[in-house]
């Protein structure tokens, strides 16, 4: 089954591929690395959420009742790269890389200005470390999610609405870079030039790993750094402060504009069939690109096919009558139905074929593991879907799970 792999969720990819290989069918192999993946899947959609929540929240802080906040603005290239592969047996793919300098910095300046006012950011699909991170913090980094249709309109507004700016530039930029050339062009058209402070992660004459090494360190200070860098630090820091705390009351010169939703799978519409009334923004999630469209068309025939099958499988145990290959196959049909959800960012489905593996693999292993990170995930996944009755069942199906997990021991 050929499954296109939107860019947006090429960190969680090869995990959703690996869900419709061979190797997972073999139990050993389910049991040792399902876990693992499966959770990381959950908890990128979920934290990209998170902290887009968190980020509306700054904004409506800021405008309700005045609270400033600075702005931190770079391209992807800070965050990684990605590098094509030629495999004769797959096609074309790609690996990536991760350089860190994007996840050090947006750390560096929220540390700075920790006491002071909260930073908003947009979210890098490369920075895979921040994602990371943000899952284990209770408070996560605001973080806005922008696509390929609004992503010009936003920025414009987080400039027009910041207290202060930071714009890092790096080698990996490029002197052309798109997103680059539009922030400094309305950083300019609106008046906040002075309120912007430039970091150059690079000389001409550095490669990009010996800029990234050098930007590292420099902002990693006081530890192993050469006291001639921990001053450019140090100098940044202050000055970094400073305008945050001068006094200074950034009023808006655009018209107040709604906030962006979330939605983590971009499907790379340009503004302009919106703004022509050809699309809707408020049917965004029911749009299948043409990338999408075999994923979508998979989807349509397998899924009424698994729902059918599973209300039979369950009235089945209900009657005590128990097949255990017959299972199992639900159970791996629920699981390519999540894989062809998860790329359509359609969450209700997701949700749904969560919680039929965590019923399929628990009535076949007797065990808990599994079943409570995939009733979890259905949980969150309903929420996301904006059914919280549907939410609060498979919540109770997790606490259920939970509780069977002490009773065993």
């Amino acid at each position: 089954m050929e499954i296109y792999y939107p860019e947006s969720i090429r960190a969680v990819s090869p995990h959703l591929s690996y869900f419709i290989g061979d190797e997972i069918g073999q139990p050993a192999q389910f049991n040792a690395n399902f876990p693992v993946l499966i959770q990381q899947v959950i908890d990128f959609y979920r934290t990209i959420h998170a902290m887009h929540g968190r980020a509306l929240e700054v904004l409506g802080e800021n405008r309700e009742h005045g609270r400033q906040f600075c702005l931190y603005l770079r391209s992807f290239a800070a965050g990684g790269a990605r590098f094509p592969v030629e495999s004769h047996e797959a096609g074309s793919t790609q690996r990536m890389g991760w350089t860190g300098l994007d996840e050090h910095i947006r750390k560096f300046v929220s540390e700075v200005l920790e006491d002071t006012m909260p930073v908003v950011s947009c979210l890098n699909t490369l920075d895979i470390r921040t994602l990371s991170l943000a899952r284990k913090q209770p408070t996560p980094p605001a973080v806005v999610r922008l696509l390929s249709h609004n992503w010009i309109r936003t920025i414009s507004a987080l400039i027009d609405r910041a207290q202060c700016v930071v714009m890092l530039f790096s080698a990996a930029d490029g002197k052309n870079s798109e997103g680059l050339q539009v922030e400094r062009i309305a950083v300019a058209n609106l008046g906040q030039a002075q309120r912007t402070i430039s970091i150059f992660a690079s000389e001409d004459n550095e490669t990009q790993d010996e800029a990234s090494d050098r930007i590292h360190r420099i902002f990693s200070w006081p530890a192993w750094i050469e006291p001639e860098e921990a001053s450019q630090a140090r100098e940044f820091a202050q000055l970094l402060r400073a305008l945050a705390s001068d006094g200074y009351r950034r009023t808006a010169l655009l018209p107040a504009t709604e906030d962006p939703p979330c939605f983590v799978v971009d499907k790379n519409y340009e503004a302009s069939r919106f703004e022509s009334g050809e699309l809707s923004e408020a049917d965004y999630a029911l749009l299948v690109p043409p990338d999408l469209e075999p994923n979508s068309a998979l989807f349509q025939e397998f899924y009424p096919v698994l729902l059918q099958g599973w209300t039979r499988i369950e009235s089945d145990l209900e009657s005590r009558r128990l097949d255990i290959e017959d299972i199992a196959n639900g159970m791996y049909a629920a699981l390519r139905c999540f894989v062809l959800a998860a790329t359509l960012e359609a969450y209700e489905p997701m949700a749904r074929t969560l919680a039929t593996i965590a019923k399929a693999h628990y009535v076949i292993t007797r065990t808990t593991e599994i079943a409570v990170i995939c009733a979890g995930g259905a949980r969150d996944f309903a929420r996301l879907a904006g059914d919280d009755e549907l939410a609060t069942y498979f919540g109770a199906m997790e606490a259920d799970f939970r509780t069977r997990s002490h009773d065993h021991k």
